[in-house]
């Protein structure tokens, strides 16, 4: 959309550790150049390592596993779909009436597209593990892992889906990869629990191994793809079924990943889906669940004189509520079908456009933002919005937002505020202070010339 561009500053463990470690380098040289060069290899030690721990987002956050205390765990199948593997996997399933997520190679997955469909059918969700699946695929160039990663995004695409949850090749991650999945609206899964099976080629006591350290929360990485021997087809198969046997002997639920963790795996491409605005509606739900942002919604409308519910001359981009309890996927869904009212919208369709959303504060350019809005507002109709405002506390919530999303806060001042609408072609531009969260924010009110 014209005016959303995102504000993208991730900043990771590794920023934070490296500002630490180094500022301990600058205190310590002066009392001798071999102790400051103690933090900085201990810096590079990390760095090396981190790419090779799952579970620790050093470089990016990384979803790993769900909460303990809702006694759900959830399987996962990488690597495939594979013909000799997935259909009898898929059959399993449907046996014991449990729903996993597979994070197909894309290579595979053009090879066997039949496959991907007879999942989608079985109501499973598909993640992206990459196209080629190149376990030193984080070693190469960012235009080499993008490729990677959109030419699997397409082949999907062309199936109706988009999906949100990426699986890095053997789990490695780099300084890299937050940025991209960012741009795409993704976000990193991997894994609590593995049978340390090597793709398959190491099944003896694959279950044995999976059911010692399950516990609750738990994500479970196997592999659909075929051993190196077809004879040990039927043997991987009893040590699944073994698998799916000791979750339910021991009291847990085999849960769907989106379930598990409370976010979309995938949505649909198309109308009902919206793929094409995946990234900016991720930005601002991940943004709206921050407590920053969170209050009781309909502070704009229906309370403004001559505004009604229902009217669909007036369009309301409202933050959304929280999931009770953190458990179910977060209603994106809504925030898609926001966005896409004004991608659809026709010139003049609106008389008031109400903002009470983190939209301005995860766009980069107000300016062109408002100028969109205006354009699709009738002569004379009015745009009221939100807009944090510059404060020590706006300060401290942009840094957490950068840390935790990867999105930085744009905090504008009333005058920027004022001369964004001017520049837009709005007029009868109004700026007043409002604490309507923990933030201070500015509230925009103007409207378009006739």
């Amino acid at each position: 959309m014209r005016g959303a561009e995102l504000s993208i500053l991730p900043i990771s463990r590794a920023h934070v550790a490296c500002a630490v470690l180094y500022g301990m380098a600058a205190l310590l040289l002066p009392l001798h150049p071999l102790l400051a060069m103690l933090p900085l290899c201990l810096f590079l030690i990390l760095c090396a390592a981190a790419p090779f721990i799952p579970r620790w987002g050093f470089f990016l956050p990384v979803v790993s596993r769900g909460p303990r205390h809702l006694r759900q765990v959830a399987v996962t199948f990488d690597d495939g779909p594979d013909p000799a593997v997935t259909p009898e996997v898929l059959s399993l399933l449907r046996r014991y009436d449990a729903r996993a997520t597979f994070f197909v190679a894309g290579a595979s997955a053009a090879a066997h597209p039949e496959l991907l469909r007879e999942i989608l059918r079985d109501g499973h969700s598909i993640g992206n593990h990459t196209y080629h699946h190149n376990p030193w695929l984080m070693t190469k160039p960012s235009a080499v892992i993008e490729r990677e990663i959109d030419r699997s995004q397409e082949l999907l695409a062309g199936l109706g889906v988009t999906t949100l949850a990426f699986r890095p090749p053997a789990a490695v991650t780099n300084p890299k990869l937050w940025r991209m999945l960012l741009r795409r609206g993704m976000f990193c899964v991997n894994f609590s629990n593995r049978a340390l099976d090597g793709g398959n080629r190491r099944i003896a006591g694959l279950a044995g191994r999976i059911l010692r350290r399950l516990t609750a929360g738990d994500i479970i990485m196997l592999h659909d793809c075929a051993p190196r021997d077809p004879a040990e087809i039927p043997y991987l198969l009893e040590q699944f079924e073994e698998v799916l046997k000791g979750i339910r002997e021991r009291g847990l639920a085999l849960v769907p990943l989106d379930r598990l963790i409370g976010r979309e795996i995938m949505v649909p491409y198309g109308p009902e889906g919206m793929g094409d605005v995946v990234p900016l509606s991720q930005a601002w739900g991940a943004v709206a669940q921050s407590h920053l942002f969170r209050r009781a919604p309909g502070r704009f409308h229906p309370g403004v004189p001559g505004s009604r519910p229902g009217d669909d001359r007036i369009l309301v981009l409202e933050a959304p509520a929280a999931p009770e309890g953190g458990t179910a996927p977060r209603n994106d869904s809504g925030i898609r079908r926001m966005i896409r009212c004004l991608l659809d919208a026709s010139p003049g369709q609106y008389r008031e456009i109400y903002i009470d959303s983190p939209l301005p504060a995860v766009t980069r350019d107000i300016s062109s933002l408002l100028m969109h809005l205006r354009d699709c507002l009738a002569p004379g109709g009015r745009i009221l919005c939100l807009s944090p405002a510059p404060s020590a506390r706006g300060i401290a919530a942009s840094l957490i937002c950068s840390m935790r999303h990867g999105i930085i806060l744009q905090l504008r001042g009333a005058g920027s505020l004022e001369r964004a609408a001017r520049r837009a072609g709005l007029r009868g531009c109004r700026v007043r202070i409002e604490e309507v969260t923990p933030l201070p924010f500015y509230r925009l009110d103007c409207t378009k010339g006739p």
